[in-house]
C-alpha cells in the first residue's frame, strides 16, 4: 500500500517517497488507466525530483532509526553521526536545481541545531568513552574541542572516582571506635586526628586519583580504536574495567545513556496495549509490573 506523509513522524516523508518510487510502474498504469488528470498525475519531471528527494533524504533516515533503537548504546554515536551528515549534505553539483535548494536547507538546520553539540558536555564525554570514536581525527571537526573533550571526560572521571572514595571512606568512619580508646584519649587527640584524615583526603584527591586518571586517558587514547559494529558496553566489562578502572567507573555512567525519548515513548505504547477496556480493572501495581515485564523481557 502506499504511505501518506504524517506530520509527527520525522521519516514518514522519506518513506512516502521510497514506496511511491516501488510503486512507479503500478501508480503510471493507475493514472493511464482511470485518465487521472494531468494535473494531479505525477509526470517526468515529478517522478525525477521524487528520486532526488529520496536520494537526498536517506541519510537523515538512517540516522533516526539508529539513534532511535534501544538495544545498544547511542548517545556516544551523536557527535561522529553529524559530523558525516554535514559532509553529507554538502553542496554536490550533480543535483537537480530543487535538489541544490534541499540539500542547502538540511545542511542549514544541520548547523543550527547542533551548532554546539560539541561543546556539550555529556555528549562529548560519552563520545570519547566510547572505544570505536575516541581517537579518530574526523569525529570532531577541530582538534581543540577534541582535546577539550577529553579534558571533560577526565574531569567527569575524577569528580566519580572522588564520589566513590568518599562514599567508602564514609562506610569507614561508622565502624566503632576501637575499645583501647578513652573518652580523655579522644578529647585529648581530637584535633590532631581531624588534621590527619582532613590531610589525607585532601593529598589523595589531588595527587592520586588525577594521576591515575591522566596515565588510564593516555594509554587508553594509544590503544587501536574497536571495531564499529562492536558493542562499547561489552568492551568496557571484559577489557576496560581491567586496564582502566577508573575510567571504567565513569564510562558506566555514559555508555548506558540513549541519544533519544523514543525508547520512553515506546513504553507508553506498550502500556495503551496493557491498559485497555477488558482489563480496566487492573491496579496499578500490577499494570506497572505487567508493562516493565512487557518492556524489559527478550
Amino acid at each position: 500500500m502506499l504511505i501518506s506523509h504524517v506530520a509527527t513522524r520525522w521519516n514518514s516523508v522519506f518513506m512516502m517517497f521510497e514506496r511511491a518510487l516501488e510503486l512507479k510502474s503500478a501508480l503510471i498504469l493507475y493514472f493511464v488507466e482511470y485518465k487521472i488528470d494531468e494535473s494531479v498525475a505525477l509526470n517526468t519531471e515529478d517522478w525525477k525530483m521524487v528520486e532526488d528527494f529520496t536520494s537526498i533524504l536517506k541519510p537523515l533516515y538512517f540516522v533516526t532509526n539508529e539513534l532511535s533503537s534501544e538495544k545498544h548504546s547511542t548517545l556516544s554515536k551523536v557527535i561522529p553521526m553529524i559530523s558525516l551528515l554535514y559532509q553529507r549534505y554538502s553542496p554536490k553539483t550533480n543535483d537537480s536545481p530543487i535538489g541544490k535548494v534541499l540539500r542547502a536547507l538540511i545542511y542549514d538546520q544541520l548547523k543550527w541545531y547542533f551548532q554546539e553539540i560539541e561543546t556539550e558536555n555529556t555528549y562529548c564525554i560519552s563520545t570519547i568513552l566510547d572505544p570505536r570514536f575516541k581517537n579518530l581525527p574526523t569525529v570532531f571537526s577541530m582538534p581543540g574541542k577534541a582535546q577539550n573533550a577529553v579534558r571533560l571526560a577526565k574531569a567527569e572521571a575524577l569528580e566519580v572516582a572522588h564520589e566513590n572514595d568518599d562514599n567508602r571512606q564514609d562506610m569507614e568512619t561508622e565502624q566503632p571506635i576501637s575499645a583501647t580508646a578513652t573518652k580523655d584519649d579522644d578529647e585529648f587527640w581530637g584535633s590532631f586526628d581531624s588534621q590527619i584524615v582532613k590531610s589525607n583526603k585532601r593529598s589523595k584527591s589531588s595527587d592520586y586519583f588525577k594521576d591515575c586518571i591522566d596515565l588510564e586517558m593516555r594509554k587508553y587514547l594509544s590503544l587501536d580504536k574497536v571495531d564499529r559494529k562492536a558493542c562499547p558496553i561489552k568492551w568496557w566489562a571484559s577489557v576496560g574495567s581491567k586496564q582502566f578502572p577508573q575510567l571504567f567507573e565513569c564510562a558506566k555512567k555514559y555508555q548506558c545513556m540513549l541519544a533519544t525519548s523514543v525508547p520512553s515513548e515506546r513504553v507508553f505504547s506498550n502500556a495503551g496495549q496493557v491498559l485497555n477496556k477488558k482489563r480496566a480493572s487492573l491496579g496499578k501495581e500490577n499494570a506497572n509490573m505487567l508493562i516493565t515485564l512487557h518492556s524489559n523481557l527478550e
